[in-house]
Protein backbone atom coordinates (compact mmCIF):
# COMPACT_ATOMS: atom_id res chain seq x y z
CA UNK A 1 0.00 0.00 0.00
CA UNK A 2 1.21 3.66 -0.82
CA UNK A 3 -0.08 6.47 1.35
CA UNK A 4 1.13 10.14 0.28
CA UNK A 5 -0.03 12.87 1.81
CA UNK A 6 -0.12 16.92 0.43
CA UNK A 7 1.45 19.26 2.07
CA UNK A 8 -1.55 21.01 2.74
CA UNK A 9 -3.27 18.09 4.78
CA UNK A 10 0.25 17.27 6.96
CA UNK A 11 0.62 20.96 7.65
CA UNK A 12 -3.10 21.05 8.91
CA UNK A 13 -2.56 17.96 11.26
CA UNK A 14 0.71 19.17 12.89
CA UNK A 15 -0.91 22.54 13.13
CA UNK A 16 -4.20 21.47 15.12
CA UNK A 17 -1.88 19.39 17.35
CA UNK A 18 0.60 22.00 18.17
CA UNK A 19 -2.49 24.87 18.58
CA UNK A 20 -4.14 22.23 21.11
CA UNK A 21 -0.76 20.42 22.42
CA UNK A 22 -2.00 19.98 25.92
CA UNK A 23 -5.01 17.87 24.47
CA UNK A 24 -5.91 15.23 22.39
CA UNK A 25 -6.93 15.96 18.70
CA UNK A 26 -8.53 14.30 16.13
CA UNK A 27 -9.74 14.62 12.37
CA UNK A 28 -10.55 13.04 9.04
CA UNK A 29 -7.76 13.13 6.10
CA UNK A 30 -9.85 13.77 2.52
CA UNK A 31 -8.73 12.05 -0.63
CA UNK A 32 -8.91 9.48 -3.20
CA UNK A 33 -8.15 5.51 -3.00
CA UNK A 34 -7.72 3.16 -5.72
CA UNK A 35 -6.58 -0.63 -5.40
CA UNK A 36 -5.11 -0.20 -1.82
CA UNK A 37 -3.21 3.22 -2.46
CA UNK A 38 -4.17 6.57 -1.13
CA UNK A 39 -3.43 10.30 -1.63
CA UNK A 40 -4.73 12.33 0.56
CA UNK A 41 -5.33 16.16 -0.73
CA UNK A 42 -6.82 17.78 2.61
CA UNK A 43 -7.78 17.61 6.29
CA UNK A 44 -10.61 18.39 8.63
CA UNK A 45 -9.63 19.12 11.98
CA UNK A 46 -12.41 17.65 14.25
CA UNK A 47 -11.89 18.11 18.01
CA UNK A 48 -9.60 18.75 20.90
CA UNK A 49 -12.10 18.54 23.90
CA UNK A 50 -14.19 15.58 24.01
CA UNK A 51 -13.02 13.52 20.87
CA UNK A 52 -15.32 10.38 20.68
CA UNK A 53 -18.78 12.66 21.71
CA UNK A 54 -21.58 10.63 19.63
CA UNK A 55 -23.40 14.00 18.79
CA UNK A 56 -20.88 16.21 17.91
CA UNK A 57 -18.95 14.13 15.57
CA UNK A 58 -22.23 12.55 13.91
CA UNK A 59 -22.72 16.32 12.77
CA UNK A 60 -19.40 16.63 12.40
CA UNK A 61 -19.26 13.41 9.76
CA UNK A 62 -21.94 14.38 8.42
CA UNK A 63 -21.05 17.84 7.07
CA UNK A 64 -17.72 16.28 6.08
CA UNK A 65 -19.43 13.40 4.53
CA UNK A 66 -22.10 16.43 2.04
CA UNK A 67 -18.35 18.33 1.87
CA UNK A 68 -16.78 15.28 0.06
CA UNK A 69 -19.55 14.56 -1.88
CA UNK A 70 -19.66 17.86 -3.35
CA UNK A 71 -15.95 18.01 -4.34
CA UNK A 72 -15.42 14.60 -5.54
CA UNK A 73 -13.48 13.09 -2.61
CA UNK A 74 -13.28 10.64 -0.01
CA UNK A 75 -12.62 10.25 4.25
CA UNK A 76 -9.77 8.25 3.11
CA UNK A 77 -8.08 8.27 6.87
CA UNK A 78 -8.87 9.42 10.40
CA UNK A 79 -6.09 10.73 12.34
CA UNK A 80 -5.64 11.14 15.50
CA UNK A 81 -2.76 12.49 18.57
CA UNK A 82 -3.15 11.20 21.90
CA UNK A 83 -2.86 13.43 24.83
CA UNK A 84 0.13 12.58 26.44
CA UNK A 85 3.39 12.44 24.03
CA UNK A 86 4.48 8.66 24.66
CA UNK A 87 1.13 7.13 23.92
CA UNK A 88 1.19 7.08 19.97
CA UNK A 89 -0.78 3.81 19.96
CA UNK A 90 -4.41 3.41 18.97
CA UNK A 91 -6.45 3.49 21.98
CA UNK A 92 -9.89 2.60 22.05
CA UNK A 93 -11.25 6.33 20.78
CA UNK A 94 -9.62 5.57 17.66
CA UNK A 95 -10.51 2.20 17.14
CA UNK A 96 -14.40 3.13 17.75
CA UNK A 97 -14.14 6.45 15.48
CA UNK A 98 -12.16 4.50 12.41
CA UNK A 99 -14.95 1.51 12.55
CA UNK A 100 -17.70 3.89 12.66
CA UNK A 101 -15.99 5.76 9.95
CA UNK A 102 -15.31 1.68 7.32
CA UNK A 103 -18.96 1.96 7.54
CA UNK A 104 -19.28 3.89 4.92
CA UNK A 105 -15.78 5.00 3.65
CA UNK A 106 -14.46 0.86 3.79
CA UNK A 107 -11.33 1.65 2.76
CA UNK A 108 -10.37 4.56 5.27
CA UNK A 109 -7.38 3.95 7.32
CA UNK A 110 -6.07 5.14 10.84
CA UNK A 111 -3.17 7.52 11.28
CA UNK A 112 -1.83 8.15 15.10
CA UNK A 113 0.25 10.96 14.80
CA UNK A 114 3.85 10.13 16.95
CA UNK A 115 3.60 13.27 19.48
CA UNK A 116 7.17 12.73 21.02
CA UNK A 117 8.49 13.24 17.10
CA UNK A 118 5.98 15.95 15.87
CA UNK A 119 8.58 19.06 16.11
CA UNK A 120 11.31 17.22 14.89
CA UNK A 121 13.13 18.56 11.66
CA UNK A 122 13.24 16.06 9.02
CA UNK A 123 10.21 13.52 10.58
CA UNK A 124 7.34 12.45 9.66
CA UNK A 125 5.33 11.67 12.81
CA UNK A 126 2.64 10.27 11.25
CA UNK A 127 1.63 6.16 11.22
CA UNK A 128 -0.95 4.10 9.30
CA UNK A 129 -2.21 1.79 11.40
CA UNK A 130 -3.36 -1.52 10.23
CA UNK A 131 -7.18 -1.89 11.76
CA UNK A 132 -7.71 -5.55 11.85
CA UNK A 133 -4.32 -6.34 13.65
CA UNK A 134 -3.71 -2.36 15.22
CA UNK A 135 -0.06 -2.37 14.40
CA UNK A 136 1.68 -0.14 12.28
CA UNK A 137 1.18 -1.39 8.20
CA UNK A 138 2.10 0.58 5.01
CA UNK A 139 4.02 3.22 3.55
CA UNK A 140 3.68 6.97 4.19
CA UNK A 141 5.12 9.34 1.99
CA UNK A 142 4.89 12.62 2.30
CA UNK A 143 4.38 14.36 -1.60
CA UNK A 144 5.02 18.17 -3.42
CA UNK A 145 7.49 20.22 -1.76
CA UNK A 146 10.16 18.22 -0.48
CA UNK A 147 10.93 21.65 1.90
CA UNK A 148 7.74 20.41 3.82
CA UNK A 149 8.61 19.37 6.53
CA UNK A 150 10.98 22.04 7.32
CA UNK A 151 8.20 24.66 6.18
CA UNK A 152 6.42 23.86 9.25
CA UNK A 153 8.70 25.15 11.43
CA UNK A 154 7.73 28.43 9.34
CA UNK A 155 4.51 28.15 9.91
CA UNK A 156 4.60 28.04 13.89
CA UNK A 157 7.01 30.53 14.25
CA UNK A 158 4.84 32.83 12.76
CA UNK A 159 1.88 31.54 14.95
CA UNK A 160 -0.79 29.87 11.91
CA UNK A 161 -1.79 27.24 14.35
CA UNK A 162 -3.83 29.76 16.49
CA UNK A 163 -5.25 30.09 12.48
CA UNK A 164 -6.44 26.64 12.00
CA UNK A 165 -10.24 26.36 13.24
CA UNK A 166 -11.65 22.70 14.13
CA UNK A 167 -14.93 21.47 14.21
CA UNK A 168 -14.99 22.44 18.33
CA UNK A 169 -14.22 25.90 17.23
CA UNK A 170 -17.08 25.79 15.12
CA UNK A 171 -19.78 24.53 17.13
CA UNK A 172 -18.75 27.33 19.37
CA UNK A 173 -19.61 29.85 17.37
CA UNK A 174 -20.42 29.05 13.67
CA UNK A 175 -19.37 31.60 12.03
CA UNK A 176 -15.83 30.41 12.45
CA UNK A 177 -15.58 28.10 8.76
CA UNK A 178 -14.31 24.77 10.02
CA UNK A 179 -13.08 24.01 5.82
CA UNK A 180 -10.44 26.97 7.10
CA UNK A 181 -10.55 29.02 3.98
CA UNK A 182 -8.37 31.21 5.23
CA UNK A 183 -5.57 29.39 6.00
CA UNK A 184 -5.74 27.29 2.85
CA UNK A 185 -5.22 30.86 1.17
CA UNK A 186 -2.51 31.33 2.95
CA UNK A 187 -0.87 27.47 2.44
CA UNK A 188 -2.18 28.00 -1.57
CA UNK A 189 -0.91 31.42 -2.60
CA UNK A 190 2.07 32.21 -0.05
CA UNK A 191 5.65 30.90 -0.10
CA UNK A 192 5.44 29.64 3.05
CA UNK A 193 9.07 30.80 3.58
CA UNK A 194 8.23 34.85 3.07
CA UNK A 195 5.73 34.42 5.34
Amino acid sequence: MVFEIAPRAYYKVILHCLKYSQYAVNGVLLGKAAKGDVWVADAVPLFHLSLGTAPMLEIALTQVDCYCQKNDLSIVAYYQANELASESEPDPIAKTIISRIKTNYPSAQLVMVDNANIQKTGSLPLTIYSTNKWEPAGNLKLTGDPKCLDKINILLRTNHQHSLIDFDNHLDDVMLDWLNPALNQLLITSQISDI
